[in-house]
């Protein structure tokens, strides 16, 4: 048997290291497509890739070329000795990848414009489609009634169009905000009556329900991904939804940020974590509305009503609610920190935990809220009534209330460092574990009104109260004693 022989294999250091180094990236370029390969799988077979595509492979064909010619007109080379025919191979190596270049380049063109007119197309027939109705066969008399099935096959169309063609996605919006102003008006709300004796919940079952056409409109309006919305930023387009009649409408958790939605009709509204950061709701009515962990921040809700809206860990930082009335709102946990609440009307509002930091509230009425444990710190509150109000825990450190109103308030274990009472009302106000030595313009007067017992720490050189009671009490019976002292002094 003859002997098998294999030639001794050289291998330098540097081809080594390079061909470790091309496994490598041929390792990293297979796991990134493995990865990526729905996404490249996409890009790649998209014509406008496929045409940049060939176009590379042209150019690489076509720098050669040209490389040679160079060095011919230098005198550095000379590719045509005893081969005349090679003139023509480098012509056609020049003037190929041009004609190439050039007619992908129409191709492209042509292929956009086609697109372009079909996108139109599509467009127009579908707002021609949102005009549709039906009349009555029975009752040819009976006016017609609009057509739901084919103006929510138009909405989808569009909603199809948008994501498909960014230049049209401004178009389209504008034309369903537009579809929505002009079938839902501000005038066909169910409105609570002047003076009602019915709660916000009763009245609840007189508002109808949406119709199905404007809620999908808005579903669409929802669904805009980041690039859309990007889009818009880049044209200077915001969502123009004013005087819309939108009660009950679901807004599912979108983003709606500085939307234009004044005098909008939005009682029973389904907002929970929408997005309506620097929107425009001024006089805009919210009654009852769901707006839990929404994001307000800079929003502009001036003469808005949200009575009994449900607020709970929204966010309206820098919020302006000028004259808002929030009767009976829910905002637990909520952050108001910087917003502007003048003459608001908070009347038995819950906002137990609420962040009020540097607020400006003057003159509003938080009459029986519940403020346990809120944080309104450098608060300006002045003339803010606050009767029967609950303080309890509250920080209002270096807050003001000038003039303010806390007739019969609880201010039990509240830090006042710095507040100042100046001219402040605070008949019978509770003040049991209450440190008042860091209050600032507090008059023997004032102290005299409040209700405190051995737990309450006085300002410096002022006497205890001959009212109070000498021990320590259990809260139980401080209460009952306090409720006592209010019957007293003719309060509720």
């Amino acid at each position: 048997m003859n002997d098998i022989v294999i030639p001794e294999i050289t291998i330098s250091l540097r081809d080594l290291v390079n061909a470790i180094l091309l496994y490598l990236a041929c390792l990293g370029v297979v796991m990134v497509a493995s990865r990526y390969r729905e996404w490249l799988k996409a890009a790649i077979w998209r014509r406008g890739s496929i045409y940049w595509i060939l176009t590379v492979i042209s150019v690489a064909v076509f720098l050669p070329a040209i490389w040679e010619t160079l060095r011919i007109v230098t005198g550095n080379g000379n590719i045509f000795d005893r081969n005349p025919r090679k003139y023509v191979m480098l012509f056609a190596t020049i003037t190929g990848p041009l004609f190439i270049i050039w007619r992908m380049y129409i191709a492209h063109y042509q292929t956009n414009t086609a697109e372009e007119d079909s996108i139109t197309e599509r467009v127009d027939k579908a707002i021609d489609s949102l005009g549709s109705v039906e009349v009555a066969k029975k009752d040819a008399e009976a006016p017609p009634e609009p057509n739901i099935k084919a103006r929510l096959a138009a909405i989808y169309s569009l909603e199809r169009v948008a994501q498909e063609s960014p230049r049209s996605h401004v178009k389209i919006m504008e034309t369903l905000c537009l579809y929505i102003q002009s079938n839902s008006k501000a005038d066909t709300a169910t409105l609570l009556p002047e003076n009602s004796q019915h709660s916000v919940a009763a009245w609840r079952e007189r508002v109808p329900p949406v119709r199905i056409d404007i809620q999908a409109s808005i579903d669409v309006i929802a669904r805009r991904n980041d690039a859309q919305i990007l889009n818009e930023i880049t044209e200077k387009y915001t969502l123009d939804l004013r005087e819309c009649n939108l009660q009950r409408v679901n807004f599912r958790t979108g983003k709606f940020d500085l939307a234009s939605m004044e005098e909008c009709h939005l009682d029973f509204a389904q907002m929970d974590g929408a997005e309506l950061n620097g929107a425009v709701l001024n006089r805009a009515t919210l009654n009852g509305a769901k707006l839990e962990g929404a994001r307000l921040n800079g929003a502009e809700l001036n003469g808005a009503k949200l009575n009994e809206a449900n607020l709970d860990r929204a966010e309206l930082n820098g919020a302006k609610c000028n004259g808002a009335e929030l009767n009976g709102a829910m905002l637990r946990l909520a952050k108001l920190n910087g917003a502007v609440l003048v003459g608001a009307k908070l009347h038995g509002a819950d906002l137990n935990g609420v962040a009020i930091n540097r607020a400006v509230a003057n003159g509003a009425d938080l009459r029986g809220a519940k403020l346990n444990g809120a944080m309104l710190k450098e608060a300006v509150l002045n003339q803010v009534m606050f009767n029967g109000a609950e303080l309890n825990g509250a920080e209002l450190n270096r807050a003001a209330l000038n003039r303010a109103v806390l007739i019969g308030a609880e201010l039990n274990g509240a830090k006042l460092d710095g507040v100042n009472f100046s001219g402040a009302n605070m008949e019978r106000a509770a003040v049991k574990s209450t440190d008042l030595s860091g209050a600032v313009r507090l008059s023997e007067m004032q102290l005299n009104a409040l209700f405190g017992d051995q737990s309450t720490t006085l300002p410096a050189g002022m006497k205890r109260p001959d009212g109070w009671p000498e021990d320590d009490l259990d809260y139980s019976e401080f209460y009952t004693q306090w409720q006592a002292a209010k019957k007293e002094a003719g309060l509720p």
